[in-house]
């Protein structure tokens, strides 16, 4: 017999420690079974048995070369003590068929640090085993997510094995975890979710993992989930595709092995999902969904291939069963329900349904069957969490049929299996064809009702209907909304137009046509999906933005706290839509001038977003930019511009991905840097986020024109006075463009330029303007509004000065009633209008001067 070699060695090690498990007396029928094994391998086999049997009592005598090559490989390392790079080797902690793991410490002084080291095995350094080692540190290099080891550090020992150093996860494995904090089924499942998100990121990098079991899945003290182990992990598109197979030797646990591996097939992302399914089913019932314990490998494709497993719901209300897992693990009887938290019966209630349907659905043999990725099962657990109807179905009766009828020829007969296939045949393609004409006919009935409602909004701007009219984009958004609703019959139509629409004119500053129809996508989301669900909470979040925008805080901060309180009632702590939603939540609060509590929300949103995402993340980057805003507001200026000038070069760099948060940022550090009077940098800053927003939402963007109302400022500030009343008056320009002539904003805009005009003592246009904001803010928001008040008295001092004191006169006995109202005594814009009213009042009226002097003097 040759030599056994070190890929020989390897190969052998998983199925000489099967026959170790089996009594001496199996283990003869078990070679013997085993027919997929070359001659030379049985050989090499029966040479370690062998060796291991007649080892006690004759260590005197020479060993087979096979068992010299076995006891070469396990040798132990001389590398504890050893420095790699800069971690000193301290204990050993593990081992497994291709690398020896070592507890590691930082040995260079610049911080203290407990690392793992793996190191590949003596003995088995072959060229095959080397070029997996390798790639499994390239696979940890290139894969950067929270729910995955880290790699630190890799190079070569100083006989020339490579090694890799990783972050050491402090915890336990996710079985044990579960069972000893005694998790019930829910619980379970939402740790279950951080496992799934992990093994998605590593296929959306192309990375299948092969070997998912809870010795490779840990949980920190935190109850955060960690994947380990990539050893005998592949890559989806290197040589030879995703179906790339290892044709003579098995790489695989056996009791987590997907049928396809089993069978030597292709292995592809659908083997991790049935790996999952394996593991789920473990840590909701404590089993295997097969029992392969002790059997060949003509047995074990017996039973993974061919025979379904128990749903869940029955496998632990089985006796046996878990009186089996309870002795194998040296617990009390009940310990499988007691460890969930629950009796027999609320174990079997809970399993029942959905859960057993969806794990049905994962362990399915045929991989095109299973779902189609992590993420889609991820999905689906969520849907159950939430109460939501699973995509999952049961298998129809037609495909039980046809397994029936594959798995038991002999016992059906030819006849019986020619009618069972024929109705299989029939009953399949008629359902597949009733279920096709019935998505074809939704689909078509939801391109007729949007053409038609899209051919009847255009009917709007029609000549022959509009006679001769411009029509707005404020009148078709506002026709649109009831037409959506009461023309339009199928929910998810509905709500997608209303998205748009809503989305459409509140980035056109059209909130009153935007309100409507996004509290109507909340409606009908509920309606569709349930009130608590995901989509539900989504919904929220576009009525939030939509009500900050309009600065409707007080409506704004209950819809943000009802997403939030939904994302936490469904998905597990630190989940990355919880740390949006408490961002989302914390602006409101800096909206509302709670800084403490926006300071407060938006750290703990930032913790979860360094937990689960890059430096890079727009998300981060934005989150950083918000807390900057709240830092200046509440004084701390110096930290607040370190931020700022932060996240501004990431910003500018990928524009793209910040088309809002950049100009914001910049508008951000603009006003911050006129507060210092570094106005020359705050003007270019301030040019930069117009441009930016105009180029991204359109010239009349509200924004837009904030930002250039606070470059006015800063014009003024440097006495640019021209340049100054050229911004203010195009800013009037596009606000009646945006919403009329008429409106109360056109209003603000006209005041904004008024008092510019006022302050540089030209009180004839000065005079002109606060006219026509005080005629906006009469007509738009009632006579007896604080701005029209406000606007009132400055037009009347504007007139006094101007020698129209008739007209100041008259102006002045409007408005003299309205300062009766309690609230014009907390008003910054009122009492500044009132002070200069009393600084500018005429002889004569020293009775009404002294009530405005009365007021003024009442004020903090």
């Amino acid at each position: 017999m040759a030599p056994l070699s070190p890929d020989d060695w390897q190969r052998l090690e998983p199925l000489f420690d099967s026959l170790l498990d089996l009594p001496k007396d199996q283990r003869h029928k078990w070679l013997q079974d085993h027919d997929d094994l070359t001659e030379a391998d049985l050989g090499h086999l029966q040479d370690l048995l062998k060796a291991h049997d007649s080892a006690d009592g004759q260590l005197d005598s020479p060993l087979p070369p096979s068992a010299t090559q076995l006891a070469a490989a396990s040798l132990d390392d001389p590398l504890v003590g050893e420095v790699l790079g800069p971690f000193e080797v301290v204990e050993e902690i593990g081992r497994g068929g291709m690398g020896v793991v070592y507890l590691g410490r930082r040995t260079d002084g610049e911080f203290q640090q407990e690392v793992v080291i793996k190191v590949l095995r003596l003995g088995i350094d072959s060229d095959d085993t080397r070029r997996r080692f390798l790639q499994e540190r390239q696979i940890l290099a290139d894969l950067d997510h929270p729910g995955i080891v880290r790699l630190l550090d890799g190079g070569f020992t100083s006989d020339g094995r490579p090694y890799i150093v990783m972050n050491r996860v402090v915890g336990q494995r996710v079985d044990s975890y579960c069972d000893r904090k005694q998790l019930d089924i829910r619980a379970r499942v939402r740790l279950f979710l951080g496992i799934t998100e992990a093994v998605d990121y590593a296929h959306r990098n192309l990375v299948i993992h092969r070997d998912l079991k809870p010795s490779n899945v840990w949980v920190d003290d935190e109850g955060k989930v960690h994947l380990l182990d990539f050893g005998i992990a592949k890559i989806a598109d290197e040589e030879g595709g995703p179906g790339m197979t290892l044709t003579h030797h098995r790489v695989m646990t056996p009791e987590y092995a997907s049928p396809e591996q089993i069978r030597q097939e292709a292995i592809t992302t659908a083997s991790d999902v049935y790996q999952l399914g394996i593991l789920l089913y473990q840590l909701l019932t404590g089993q295997y969904p097969h029992n392969i314990t002790g059997r060949s490998a003509v047995e074990m494709e017996r039973e993974v291939c061919g025979k379904d497993p128990l749903p869940a719901s029955r496998a632990v209300t089985a006796l046996d069963a878990t009186q089996a897992v309870a002795q194998a693990m040296n617990q009390p009887a009940d310990y499988v329900y007691t460890s969930r938290n629950a009796t027999a019966a609320q174990l079997k209630k809970v399993l029942q349904g959905d859960l057993d349907v969806i794990l049905q659905k994962i362990l399915r043999k045929e991989p095109s069957r299973r779902y189609l990725s992590a993420h889609e099962l991820r999905e689906d657990l969520i849907r159950w969490l939430s109460g939501d109807r699973v995509l999952a179905r049961p298998d129809s009766l037609t495909y039980q049929a046809r397994r029936f009828v594959r798995r038991h020829p002999l016992v059906v007969g030819l006849m019986a299996t020619f009618v069972v296939c024929t109705l299989g045949f029939t009953l399949f393609h008629v359902q597949r064809i009733t279920a096709e004409r019935d998505i074809a006919r939704l689909e078509a009935e939801r391109r007729r009702e949007v053409s038609e409602f899209l051919v009847s909004m255009f009917k709007v701007p029609d000549p022959t209907t509009a006679q001769g009219r411009e029509v707005t984009a404020q009148e078709l958004l506002s026709e649109s909304i009831p037409r959506i609703n009461e023309d339009l019959s199928d929910p998810e139509t509905k709500i997608r137009l209303l998205e748009v629409v809503g989305e459409v004119a509140k980035n056109l500053g059209l909130y009153d046509e935007a309100g409507p129809a996004l509290t109507d996508v909340v409606t009908y989301t509920a309606q569709l999906h349930g009130e608590r669900s995901l989509e539900t909470a989504a919904a929220y979040v576009k009525l939030v933005e939509l009500w900050r925008w309009a600065r409707k805080y007080d409506e704004a901060i209950v819809a943000a706290e009802e997403a939030l309180a939904i994302r936490r009632e469904i998905l597990p702590a630190g989940d990355l839509q919880i740390g949006k939603a408490l961002k989302i939540v914390a602006m409101i609060h800096r909206d509302l001038r709670q800084y403490d509590v926006a300071e407060e929300e938006l750290r703990e949103a930032l913790v979860i977003y360094e937990t689960l995402l890059p430096p890079e993340s727009p998300d981060r980057i934005t989150a950083l930019a918000d807390l900057a805003y709240v830092l200046r507001t509440v004084g701390e200026v110096d930290e607040a511009e370190t931020l700022y000038r932060q996240v501004l070069p990431a910003m500018r760099q990928r524009s793209d991905e910040f088309p809002e948060a950049l100009p914001g940022a910049l508008n951000n550090l603009a006003y911050l840097l006129s507060k210092k009077d570094e106005n020359a940098e705050a003007e270019l800053l301030y040019k930069e986020a117009i441009e930016r927003n105009e180029n991204h939402f359109g010239a009349a963007h509200p924004n837009t024109l904030m930002f250039r109302n606070n470059l006015a400022r800063v014009l003024r500030n440097q006495n640019k006075l021209a340049e100054t009343e050229q911004e203010l008056r195009t800013c009037i320009e596009l606000q009646a463009h945006l919403t009329g002539a008429e409106h109360w904003r056109t209003g603000v805009a006209h005041r904004s330029l008024g008092v510019f005009l006022y302050r540089t003592e030209n009180y004839a246009k000065a005079e002109h303007e606060m006219r026509a904001a005080y005629d906006n803010f009469k007509a738009g928001m009632d006579p007896d509004h604080l701005w029209t008040l406000a606007a009132g008295m400055q037009v009347a001092t504007c007139l006094h000065l101007l020698g129209h004191e008739a007209e100041a006169e008259a102006m002045r006995s409007q408005i003299q009633p309205l300062l009766d109202n309690e609230a014009a005594h907390n008003d910054h814009a009122v009492q500044f209008a009132l002070k200069d009213l009393v600084k500018h009042l005429p002889a004569g009226n020293e009775n009404w001067g002294k009530k405005l002097a009365a007021d003024i003097a009442v004020q903090p």
